[in-house]
C-alpha cells in the first residue's frame, strides 16, 4: 500500500510538471498549453539556438545568460519576485563546468541550494536532458517566475479500483485520476531556451 501511494504521488507530480512545462495544446493534455509551447507561440519569450545547433550540448553560458533578457525587467529586479532557472538535473555537471577563468563562480551549490549566476536553480525531470546527440526543438532550460503561472487542481486526486477487469486472474486494477488546469497569468514572466529545429 505504501509503495502504491508513493508511486501514484510521483506519477501525478510528473504529470503536473509535464503539463506545466511541456503541454502543447493537443488532446494529450486536454487542450492545455504549458510554458515551453506558450513561448514558441509567443517568440518574444523564446530563445532558440541557431540553425544546426540541435544538440543540448550546443547550449553555451551566454545562451543561459541571454535567456534572462526575455522576461520582464521587473522579474529581474527582485522586490518579492521568485525568479529561477528550470533545468533537467543532468545539466548540473555542465553548469559546474562554467566555473573557470574568467568566470570563477558561475554555479554553486551551498547546503543543497543550487544557484547559477546568483539565481536559484530548480531541477525539473521532464525538461530536456543534457545530451551530446541531436534533440531538435526541445526545451533545454527555462527562466522566470513560475508564480505567474496558474496550476489549478479540479477537485482532489482520486483512486478508482476495479475487481471486474482482471476477474479471471484474481487481480485488482487501480487507476489514479487528477484533473488540472494550466494558464499564464503574467505573459512576460517566463522564457524558454529551445534547441534548433534543424
Amino acid at each position: 500500500g505504501q509503495f502504491l501511494a508513493r508511486y501514484i504521488a510521483r506519477q501525478l507530480a510528473k504529470l503536473e510538471d509535464k503539463t506545466m512545462f511541456l503541454a502543447d495544446g493537443t488532446s494529450t493534455y486536454a487542450g492545455q498549453t504549458g510554458v515551453g509551447p506558450y513561448c514558441v507561440a509567443n517568440p518574444t519569450y523564446l530563445l532558440q539556438l541557431a540553425n544546426g545547433k540541435t544538440k543540448p550540448s550546443d547550449v553555451t553560458l551566454n545562451d543561459l545568460r541571454n535567456l534572462r533578457s526575455k522576461v520582464s525587467a521587473a522579474i529581474l529586479a527582485g522586490n518579492g519576485f521568485d525568479a529561477a532557472y528550470y533545468l533537467n538535473p543532468t545539466w548540473e555537471p555542465v553548469l559546474r563546468s562554467f566555473n573557470q577563468y574568467p568566470n570563477f563562480i558561475v554555479y554553486e551549490n551551498v547546503n543543497g541550494q543550487p544557484k547559477f549566476d546568483g539565481w536559484p536553480v530548480r531541477w525539473v525531470g521532464v525538461l530536456q536532458a543534457m545530451l551530446t546527440s541531436a534533440a531538435a526543438s526541445t526545451f533545454a532550460a527555462m527562466f522566470g517566475d513560475l508564480s505567474f503561472w496558474y496550476l489549478g487542481e479540479r477537485g482532489a486526486p482520486r483512486i478508482e479500483v476495479s475487481r471486474e477487469v482482471f476477474f479471471a486472474s484474481d487481480e485488482l486494477a487501480m487507476r489514479a485520476l487528477e484533473r488540472i488546469d494550466v494558464e499564464a497569468m503574467g505573459i512576460d514572466a517566463m522564457a524558454a531556451l529551445q534547441t534548433a529545429a534543424a
